[in-house]
């Protein structure tokens, strides 16, 4: 395949549970673009940056990629007619070359070691563009003590170089309004394996305390563009700890929404890693 007969490449990733929401594509010219709406979009770590990203590939990288798509003979194994994928996330491939596109549906059912590769490459390729944000948003967990306990903060910044377009409150709906769950889980032993974690109880954000956040001018109501390096900095209520000697551990979800095109939003899902509260 010659360098002018690429034309565009698109992969989506979407579906599945946890919800994954990843869509990556890749011009003639090795300009990538990649969105990530979910902590699990990216696999195989647990990501606490969504947003947008962008790079032009490295030469080597994109040399490497149009070589499978050629000498693999990938092109070939392109369908007519997808089958429904029995998978949990559904994951789709198109190739543009010249005039010509070719449709695939990618299975992890699937026997086609070519297709396996140049999947393993595109993720590749979307892991680097993590570290090359547009206009992408952080989510952080920081804990304080104090005599009323652990006091959370869930601080969530603002990456790249564009505003990015956020919506944590609608003041008109009673659905759209940001969401925080601080899950407490506690490590239980298991008899012959190693220890689980088991929830113990989880703490919600209200939609009172959202509008609070509003009143205090931690973030703006509606649909508003973040600046880039702002930092909402959101402090919660202490918690109390068990005192039962076990070990503990926190672990928090925060779900938000990207304003789409005319109404349409994307609710965005970031979880972070466990942190540990007590010692093992």
């Amino acid at each position: 395949m010659t360098d002018s007969e690429f034309t565009k490449l698109t992969y989506i990733a979407q579906g599945g549970q946890p919800t994954v929401n990843a869509r990556l594509e890749i011009d003639a010219a090795g300009q990538a673009t990649l969105f990530s709406g979910s902590s699990w979009s990216v696999p195989p770590l647990l990501r606490n940056t969504v947003g947008y990203f962008g790079a032009t590939l490295p030469a080597e990288t994109f040399a490497a990629l149009k070589a499978q798509i050629a000498d693999a003979g990938v092109l070939d194994l392109a369908r007519q007619e997808q089958a429904t994928s029995p998978d949990p996330t559904t994951r789709y491939l198109t190739i543009e070359q010249g005039s010509e596109s070719y449709q695939f549906s990618l299975l992890d059912t699937s026997d086609e070691p070519a297709l396996a590769d140049l999947e393993q490459q595109l993720v590749d390729i979307m892991t680097e563009l993590l570290s090359e944000p547009v206009r992408a948003l952080a989510v952080d967990l920081f804990l304080d003590e104090s005599d009323a306990g652990l006091v959370p903060t869930v601080d969530l910044s603002q990456l790249g170089p564009e505003p990015l377009p956020l919506l944590l409150l609608e003041p008109d709906d009673a659905n759209y309004f940001l969401r925080i769950s601080l899950v407490l889980e506690k490590e239980t032993p298991v008899s012959g394996a190693d220890p689980i974690w088991l929830p113990n109880r989880t703490i919600d954000l209200s939609r009172e305390q959202v509008e609070a956040f509003v009143t205090e001018g931690v973030f703006p109501a509606g649909v508003h563009e973040m600046a880039p390096g702002a930092v909402y900095s959101l402090t919660l209520a202490p918690i109390q700890l068990p005192n039962d000697g076990a070990t503990y551990a926190l672990r928090p979800r925060v779900v938000f929404w990207f304003p789409g095109e005319g109404a349409a939003r994307q609710m965005i899902t970031v979880e972070t890693d466990r942190i540990l509260l007590t010692e093992e």
